[in-house]
């Protein structure tokens, strides 16, 4: 995984555990990526492609790892 890809998964997680409204905001997503992408594009204001480009680096590496 890139390391801005890592930066931006942590900051994620933060993000939903920092605030019960923003875990329960994530359950209304169908999958953790969908959530995601919404929170690159519309809470750090990135754009589409770049957000994608990390939700897949970051579905790439789970998919990497031994079960």
């Amino acid at each position: 995984m890139r390391s801005e890809t890592s930066m931006l998964v942590k900051q994620h997680m933060q993000y939903i555990l920092s605030d019960p409204a923003n875990a329960a905001e994530m359950r209304t997503f169908d999958t953790l990526y969908a959530h995601m992408f919404y929170y690159f594009t519309t809470v750090l204001g990135l754009l589409p492609d770049t957000a994608q480009g990390i939700v897949d680096d970051f579905e790439a590496d789970l998919m990497a790892q031994p079960d």
